[in-house]
């Protein structure tokens, strides 16, 4: 169950998005050096970043983390349009699986000796071994999860971000691009004048324009860094399939 809080984490802004409440709260003054609870520019920010997904279609995605002793990594690609995935899994630097999943769904075919997921999408007389993601049964599927859950068809409500505790942690950059890096809403996260940036098991790093470019997600007691980035030319086919044809 190592990762069913995290990904509760993780998908709370979700169902926020068609809340309502209150207006007319002050602004806080921003002060950059330790974490605050985001101004009302921030939330509209951070409000965003799921539908900015949606907008983008196709992202890709690179993760390294710990799952059972065994160093994992996945490249891929994640179609927030379509709602499919599309990448390898490693174990400690050896070929692994290519996979097709979404929220629910995943679809496994052994890829020995591969080191990155080939394009298009292989066609295959081997069936794809199908099965269900379970984020609480592996550090590998709560990752798949997390993925699958960073993208919305519209933005969510910036007024309830603030009010459940999204936090400004720090300003920062990834390859030379500026960012914001924000938690997510979360119990506990304020009290009174004090903030707590720890009771949130997620933080998203965020550029100007509301473009999510990592996200971190705390599994287990370890925060496992998910890094998104452009894919213009990459097509996924979906829906994901119990078996692939033979070209």
């Amino acid at each position: 169950m190592r990762a069913a809080a995290a990904l509760a984490a993780v998908t709370l802004m979700l169902g926020l998005a068609g809340c309502t409440g209150g207006s007319g709260d002050a602004a806080p003054t921003p002060n950059d050096d330790e974490p605050r609870v985001v101004t009302t520019a921030e939330s509209e920010l951070l409000a965003v970043i799921r539908f900015k997904n949606f907008d983008a279609g196709t992202r890709s995605v690179e993760a390294a983390f710990d799952d059972s002793g065994s160093a994992l990594t996945l490249d891929g690609w994640f179609d927030y349009e379509t709602h499919v995935g599309y990448g390898l899994v490693t174990a400690d630097g050896n070929g692994g699986d290519l996979i097709l999943w979404d929220g629910t769904t995943l679809a496994a075919l052994s890829a020995a000796g591969a080191t990155s997921p080939p394009l298009p999408v292989p066609a295959s007389t081997e069936a794809w071994s199908p099965g269900a993601v379970d984020p609480t049964a592996s550090a590998a599927q709560a990752v798949l999860s997390v993925v699958a859950s960073l993208g919305a068809d519209r933005p969510e409500n910036p007024l309830l971000l603030r009010q459940n505790g999204a936090l400004h942690l720090t300003d920062d950059e990834i390859d030379g691009t500026a960012v914001s890096v924000f938690t997510g809403p979360a119990e506990g996260a304020v009290s009174g004048d004090a903030v707590d940036p720890d009771a949130s098991g997620v933080r998203y790093w965020v550029d100007e324009t509301g473009l999510l470019l990592r996200v971190e997600a705390r599994l287990g007691g370890t925060w496992v860094t998910i890094d998104l980035g452009p894919a213009d030319d990459v097509t996924i086919p979906g829906p994901i399939p119990t078996a692939v044809p033979g070209a």
